[in-house]
């Protein structure tokens, strides 16, 4: 994770994490980028994009998906 504060009010995040590893599924990872602006002390909006991967392979049930799109907060 790193959170970068460009303003006062303004920061840019980036997440991401990876796991899987034949525990519980065969891979998943995902990354984030998005955009914060600080409204208040107490309320922040995010703007951003996601990608997720998933690898799962278990009792015959096969799941190999991958989703990107837009996120807001």
């Amino acid at each position: 994770r790193l959170d970068s504060r460009l303003t006062d009010r303004w920061s840019l995040l980036v997440q991401a994490d990876a796991g899987g590893f034949g525990v519980s599924s065969e891979t998943t990872w995902q990354l984030v980028a998005s955009a914060q602006y600080r409204v208040r002390d107490r309320l922040s909006l995010s703007a951003g994009y996601r990608h997720l991967e998933l690898d799962y392979r278990r009792r015959g049930v096969v799941a190999d998906v991958a989703m990107s799109g837009p996120v807001l907060g």
